[in-house]
C-alpha cells in the first residue's frame, strides 16, 4: 500500500504553501499529469515522539527538504547507512530505545492509506467537518481520538483527524475539509512503515525492526532476528513518455552509497529491491572461516571472518504499484 493515496493518487508537492510555513492548510498543489489537490498536513505539526506518523518529518536527513508528513516525495523514502551526517540524523530522528541499540545501516521508510477503506454514503461539502461513511466497517469508534486519516476520490484527496467518530460511521474531523466529497469518495487511515536493523539488548546477531503508525500511535516490532546486513536499492524512472509524463518504469537502481542518491527525486522512485544477509544466531556452525558471500549489493564481507557462522543471502525486487501508469 505504499504511496497509496485513494483513486486521486499523489502527486509532486512543492516544498511549501504560500506562507512558506509547511505543515498549515495553505500546502496545497495542484500536480501533473493529473489535476489533484492534495492537503499535505493541516493539523500534524504538533504530533511528538510515537505520535509522529514520520518520524524522519522535521529530520535535516530528508533528502526531499521537505517535512510534510505524506506527499509523493516521502511516500517512500531511505535513508543511507554508514557514519555520514545524513545516517546519523536519521538514526537521531527515528530514535533510541532501551531494549536495542540501533546499526548503522540503510533505512525504508514508506507510507501510504489502508486496504481497509470505506465509502461515502452521503455528501461531504467543502468546509464541512462531519464525514457520513456507508457503515463503521472496521469499528473506527473504537479508535483514539485524534487518528489520521485519508479521504479521497479521483479528483482531490486530503489528510485529516477523526476527533470521532460514532458507531453508525460518522467521524468528526478536527479541521473543515478543503474539498467537497460524494458517495465516490473513500475514507481510510495513513499507515506508515520504518525497516530498520538493530541489535536486541543481549542479543549477538541483529534483527530486522519494523517502527509502524497505525494512524494514531507508533509502535516497534521486532520481525525478523539474526538479519546481519540489510541493502536497499531503488529503481529510479528518470525518462518521459511522448507526451511528456513519466513512464513509471526503472531506468537505473540507486544505492544509497551512489552519487545520485542524494538528490534523487524521491516521487520518481517505482520499485524497491532489497537484500538480506540472514547468519546462524550461533558461531562456530561450520568448520572454515566464511569469505564473502554475493547479494545484491555486490559482494558482502563480514565483519567477522572467523565467528564460522553460516550466511545466506536473500533478495526480492517490489515494484511499487500506486506510481504504475498515475
Amino acid at each position: 500500500m505504499a504511496s497509496y493515496a485513494g483513486c486521486a493518487g499523489l502527486g509532486k508537492v512543492a516544498t511549501a504553501g504560500p506562507d512558506t510555513i509547511l505543515g498549515t492548510a495553505d500546502d496545497i498543489e495542484i500536480p501533473t499529469p493529473k489535476l489533484v489537490n492534495v492537503l499535505i498536513s493541516a493539523v500534524l505539526t504538533d504530533l511528538t515522539g510515537a505520535k509522529k506518523p514520520n518520524p524522519f518529518s522535521t529530520s535535516t536527513s530528508d533528502p526531499t527538504g521537505k517535512t510534510a508528513v505524506f506527499h509523493a516525495s516521502n511516500a517512500v523514502q531511505g535513508f543511507p547507512g554508514g557514519a555520514s551526517t545524513a545516517a546519523a540524523d536519521a538514526r537521531t530522528a527515528l530514535g533510541t530505545s532501551t531494549s536495542y541499540t540501533l546499526s548503522t545501516t540503510p533505512i525504508l521508510y514508506v507510507a501510504g492509506g489502508a486496504a481497509q477503506a470505506v465509502p461515502l454514503s452521503a455528501i461531504a461539502a467543502i468546509l464541512s467537518t462531519t464525514i457520513t461513511l456507508a457503515s463503521d466497517t472496521y469499528k473506527w469508534n473504537n479508535n483514539p481520538t485524534n487518528t489520521v486519516m485519508l479521504i479521497a476520490d479521483c479528483k482531490n484527496s486530503e489528510m485529516f483527524r477523526a476527533a470521532s467518530t460514532t458507531t453508525t460511521g460518522v467521524i468528526t474531523t478536527e479541521t473543515p475539509l478543503l474539498n467537497a466529497y460524494g458517495s465516490d469518495a473513500i475514507v481510510t487511515p495513513l499507515l506508515t512503515s520504518t525497516y530498520f536493523l538493530a541489535t536486541r539488548t543481549g542479543a549477538s546477531t541483529p534483527s530486522l525492526y519494523r517502527r509502524y503508525f497505525n494512524g494514531n500511535t507508533s509502535t516497534v516490532e521486532e520481525l525478523v532476528p539474526n538479519v546481519e546486513a540489510i541493502t536497499f536499492q531503488y529503481g529510479l524512472n528518470t525518462t518521459n513518455n511522448a507526451t511528456g509524463d513519466p513512464t513509471y518504469q526503472p531506468d537505473s537502481y540507486v544505492l544509497d552509497t551512489d552519487a545520485a542518491f542524494a538528490t534523487m527525486d524521491w516521487s520518481r522512485v517505482v520499485s524497491v529491491r532489497m537484500g538480506l544477509i540472514v547468519v546462524t544466531e550461533d558461531a562456530n556452525q561450520t568448520s572454515s572461516n566464511g569469505g564473502t558471500v554475493p547479494w545484491v549489493g555486490g559482494n558482502y564481507t563480514p565483519a567477522s571472518s572467523t565467528d564460522r557462522r553460516l550466511r545466506r543471502a536473500y533478495s526480492t525486487t517490489v515494484s511499487i504499484r500506486n506510481r504504475m501508469g498515475l
